[in-house]
């Protein structure tokens, strides 16, 4: 597995960029979604050992044709963890027999995602479908193209605590270290495996 140097992306700031996810830091899931309780860094950190520890013994066991699977921390990016984050994302790369890729992973708290599902298929994408679940929780399944040829797949978990767990597959390696895997016909990973990772009950804040 060649070695990543990772550099402050796209997945960690608001907004839709090229690269990677959108993420959204103002507003709530729903209107009626409580903010978390007051959280220091130092959960945040921890957390992130946690889901970091957690993701690389689940993730090929979902994913089984991948290997060389390296999970990232949020500080990797961010630099460091702070009072009342809201969130916490990172990256999971991994290499299967088309070569090297990755998904994105992130987790925001009740009351810090921005956008509700309706405003997410609203917006100019390639599909976007939103269904109801037997528990109540809701999948926001969404296609989006930021280049030829360069799509992302990206499931989102409305989770009935207001919280909201999701990740994104693509048809490229996401990590730009000039060291790319091949363009893909197909996601990094399947729509099935990407929801059995978001809809995990313990990845969540």
């Amino acid at each position: 597995m060649r070695k990543r140097t990772l550099r402050r992306r796209a997945l960690l700031v608001t907004g839709l960029a090229a690269a990677t996810l959108a993420l959204s830091t103002t507003g709530a899931t729903a209107a009626t979604a409580p903010a978390a309780a007051d959280r220091p860094a130092d959960f945040y950190e921890q957390r992130a050992l946690e889901f970091q520890k957690y993701v690389a013994e689940v993730f090929p066991a979902v994913v089984p044709e991948a290997n060389a699977v390296d999970v990232t921390l949020p500080a990797d990016d961010l630099g460091d963890y702070w009072d009342d984050m809201g969130y916490l994302a990172h990256w999971v790369f991994f290499e299967d027999a088309v070569g090297q890729t990755g998904i994105a992973l992130q987790y925001d708290e009740p009351g810090h995602f921005g956008m509700t599902p309706e405003e997410i298929c609203a917006d100019e994408q390639l599909s976007c479908e939103i269904e109801e679940q037997p528990d109540g929780t809701i999948l926001v399944t969404s296609v989006d193209e930021v280049a030829e040829k360069h799509h992302i797949l990206t499931i989102r978990h409305f989770r009935a605590d207001g919280s909201v767990t999701w990740g994104s597959g693509y048809t490229y390696d996401p990590h730009f270290d000039g060291d790319e895997g091949p363009i893909r016909d197909d996601f990094s990973v399947t729509e099935e495996q990407l929801t059995e990772l978001v809809t995990d009950p313990e990845l969540t804040l």
